[in-house]
């Protein structure tokens, strides 16, 4: 079983404008159109099980259409796979905190932030508020971590401000995404290997050695890594490819590929999500 962990997509009508817009704005181009048929496609090629969506808000006003688009594709899928979704919030939400507690009765296991799209430094405390509000309910948070192409100027989330905001809050269920922080790996070793977050791999693999990227999974802990691609801006079969690079054994892989995400989802089994 694989699942991937961090994975992005957009209404029919709308994907290939949002697609487009995005790799002008990054100059990084997309490996899939941005639609829910070429995601299930790319998954059953890689043959990946399971894709955690994750939405982000770049308002607040989006919080019910986003998130119910969210839930209208979170199924199985007639080629065996199937779609998970988290709940995109907004930490301007005036109602942030019924905003997280809908997302718990929506049926969603955790949050998306992205604080280069919502332009909100990390350990701002609006974002403070955003994960302490989701681990309050048993949700999970998900945020991206690193640069962001279409923001170099100003990165909204490095390993300081993680470590800013955990000396604030202790969640339990926090994941930094791309590895701790995408281009500041020398950083995450240095600063965050100790900490009680996960890191996934999404949009990591090839950004630095390999070496590094075995370092940095074992020295953090096998059991906090999660495999994931941030397609349609990774290669989901690439990525899968590119793990017999690390020197894992196959105790290890189940559980970066699998094991760890049921266990961060509460879950015993695929079938229970």
């Amino acid at each position: 079983m694989i699942i991937d962990f961090h994975t992005h997509v957009f209404p029919d009508n709308m994907a290939k404008r949002v697609v487009d817009n995005m790799a002008v704005a990054t100059g990084i181009m997309p490996y899939l159109d941005g639609t829910v048929g070429a995601l299930t496609d790319s998954m059953a090629k890689a043959g990946i099980d399971i894709s955690i969506l994750l939405p982000v808000l770049t308002k607040p006003s989006q919080f019910k259409t986003v998130n119910n688009y969210e839930l209208s594709i979170a199924h199985k899928y007639d080629n065996g796979t199937k779609l998970v979704a988290f709940g995109g919030v907004h930490p301007d939400s005036p109602t942030l905190r019924d905003d997280i507690r809908e997302i718990r009765r929506m049926g969603m296991k955790g949050i998306k932030l992205h604080p280069d799209y919502q332009q909100i430094d990390f350990d701002d405390p609006r974002n403070i508020r955003a994960v302490d509000y989701a681990s309050e309910e048993g949700l999970i948070t998900v945020v991206h971590a690193g640069l962001d192409m279409a923001f170099a100027r100003h990165v909204h989330c490095t390993p300081p401000m993680a470590v800013n905001l955990l000396k604030e809050i202790s969640p339990e269920k926090l994941v930094l995404a791309h590895m701790g922080g995408l281009y500041y790996f020398d950083e995450v070793e240095e600063m965050l290997l100790d900490k009680n977050v996960y890191f996934d791999t999404a949009y990591f693999i090839g950004k630095t050695n390999p070496r590094q990227i075995t370092r940095i999974m074992r020295g953090h802990g096998i059991d906090k890594i999660l495999f994931a691609t941030d397609s349609p801006w990774g290669d989901q079969s690439k990525n899968v490819e590119l793990f017999d690079t690390f020197e894992l054994n196959d105790e290890e892989l189940k559980k970066v590929f699998y094991q760890n995400a049921l266990k961060l989802l509460g879950v015993n089994s695929a079938d229970e999500l």
